[in-house]
């Protein structure tokens, strides 16, 4: 079971070789650089963005290469890299083991075409412990120059005007404002059917005349 196992992994690795899909990892170098280890990767091709995790006793870091094919081997290392070993992980990936002597955390990655430059800085307990809780994904060379698409322009859509008719009740005023108009209070006015006239006393006449002293004109001849 097991030799048909290998045989059936190392046909689908012949199958992407083959096809041009798949890079093999050429060598691994490991390079102090000031307080920092640079750990570089050289394959005989483009390659596709790698992954990276950490795991605990004994303490290393862990990086899968896609697509790539990679002969088993071990690597001298330099300060706290004590080494590094490289395996066919499955048909169609390769896996790096970098094997650490004190806690360190990926700073940075450089992908170039053919050239992937892990940079590992020190790092504290804590910081170690959460690279062990997933992957990191790192750079590729497949996606370091990004392809401009062009981008189709939207066909613009004519929108053709909806015309409703207004009542032209509404075009003057469709709630017109109500007017004020200051009432004043009623006046009180006579009516005339309820005034009582009186009639007065008769005049007398005949009285008038007897006790009234008749006047006598002044004779122009009279000086």
């Amino acid at each position: 079971m097991n030799r048909l196992k290998r045989l059936l992994l190392a046909t689908v690795a012949l199958g992407f070789a083959a096809s041009g899909h798949a890079a093999t990892v050429k060598s691994v170098s490991i390079e102090p650089d000031g307080a920092d280890v640079r750990v570089v990767v050289t394959f005989d091709g483009r390659f596709e963005a790698p992954s990276a995790f950490a795991l605990d006793a004994p303490r290393r870091l862990v990086v899968d290469l896609p697509g790539n094919n990679v002969a088993t081997r071990s690597h001298p290392g330099q300060g706290p890299v004590t080494g590094a070993r490289t395996a066919q992980f499955t048909a169609d990936k390769a896996r790096l083991v970098i094997d650490l002597d004190a806690p360190m955390a990926i700073a940075a990655t450089v992908a170039a075409d053919t050239s992937l430059t892990i940079i590992l800085t020190a790092a504290d307990a804590a910081a170690f412990a959460k690279l062990t809780r997933g992957r990191t994904r790192l750079s590729g060379s497949e996606a370091a120059t990004p392809v401009e698409v062009a981008r189709a322009e939207p066909p613009v859509r004519k929108v053709e005007p909806k015309l409703e008719p207004i009542a032209i009740g509404k075009l003057i005023d469709p709630q017109p404002e109500p007017v004020r108009v200051a009432v004043k209070a009623p006046v009180a006015t006579t009516s005339w059917s309820k005034i009582e006239i009186r009639p007065t006393a008769p005049v007398q006449l005949a009285a008038l005349s007897r006790n009234t002293t008749p006047v006598r004109a002044a004779s122009p001849h009279r000086g």
